[in-house]
């Protein structure tokens, strides 16, 4: 063995310093810079996250600070009819939409914890993460629920197929209900 090795080493070397070279080298430095990017990318959105967080808090806090401000700014400029009927027309937009979004949550958790009584109920597997998907996206006006319907059927479907069914034609009932009668019963 050793002879056929000696023999046959220059071929080898030849051999392994090629693949190094015209192989292994260019597949690595893709390799680094692909994973440097993507670090990259990974701390640059965290760090836009950081700061989003940073900023909503320093906004939050001073809320009435720069509601005062921006009444002074606003009569300072309009007279103090049009300022008055500007401010008031802001005091309804913003009541009308934190009743909406707050109607909103409340429905979608109504909707998740119906969702998941009934998914124990009918023994589907995965009952919490179904539920909690279903409740997330029920918040997004319109099609959400048919983006969360989605990834729980392909779920389900993979483990049994007329459970997936069943699954089916729960939401659609599920649907019917917070669109008719839950729905309106909240946002009115």
């Amino acid at each position: 063995i050793s002879k056929v090795v000696i023999n046959n080493w220059d071929q080898y070397k030849d051999y392994v310093l090629s693949w190094r070279d015209n192989t292994l080298m260019p597949k690595l430095k893709d390799l680094t810079n692909t994973g440097a990017s993507k670090v990259l990318s990974f701390f640059s959105a965290l760090w836009d996250i950081i700061i989003g967080l940073i900023i909503s808090v320093y906004i939050i806090a001073s809320k009435e600070k720069f509601s005062a401000q921006f009444k002074k700014v606003f009569y300072g400029i309009f007279k103090t009819q049009t300022a008055n009927r500007f401010i008031n027309n802001l005091r309804f937009t913003n009541s009308k939409f934190s009743g909406f979004i707050v109607g909103k949550l409340v429905d979608s958790l109504i909707i998740g914890i119906i969702c998941f009584i009934v998914c124990s109920i009918l023994k589907f597997d995965y009952p919490v993460l179904i539920s909690l998907i279903i409740g997330v996206t029920n918040i997004i006006p319109f099609f959400g629920p048919i983006f969360g319907a989605i990834p729980c059927f392909i779920l389900l479907f993979l483990i049994s197929p007329i459970k997936s069914l069943y699954f089916i034609i729960f939401v659609i009932l599920l649907q019917q209900f917070d669109g008719n009668i839950l729905g309106p019963k909240i946002h009115s």
